[in-house]
């Protein structure tokens, strides 16, 4: 039993890791890159995206670090616009380590989306399904 939750924390572990890698990768290439680069790189959406997308890693980071209850839940989130910044960042191209990094920090926020949602008592359709109504442990 003891064994499962070192590992369970290894993967928090990483997952802190991969999102604030990739908060750095996303703020960094926002301002390093797709400003002084302007076009495609600087439209709203995708701008904003990328910003939102650095926003929410850190934050989820933060979730698991303080050991929320409700880290499942961000981390489910982040996984979701983690994939829509990679999907934005591969059409606009020339942003290949940011698609990289946020498939990475997508892939890490699913997993622990998954194994947080079971060890706080939510169903697994219920964290997966975005339509599903979450209440709030108490």
């Amino acid at each position: 039993m003891e064994h499962t939750v070192i590992n369970v924390d290894q993967r928090m572990q990483q997952c802190i890791d991969e999102c604030l890698d990739c908060y750095q990768v996303c703020f960094s290439e926002a301002m390093s890159h797709c400003l002084p680069t302007g076009g495609k790189h600087v439209e709203a959406r995708h701008l904003g995206l990328m910003l939102n997308c650095a926003e929410l890693c850190r934050t989820a980071a933060e979730f698991m670090m303080s050991n929320s209850a409700l880290h499942a839940t961000v981390c489910g989130a982040c996984a979701e616009v983690c994939e829509a910044c990679a999907r934005s960042c591969e059409q606009v191209g020339g942003m290949d380590t940011c698609v990289q990094q946020c498939r990475r920090c997508a892939r890490s926020c699913r997993e622990m989306a998954g194994s947080g949602a079971s060890a706080h008592g939510f169903s697994g359709s219920q964290a997966q399904n975005s339509d599903a109504p979450m209440k709030a442990p108490m």
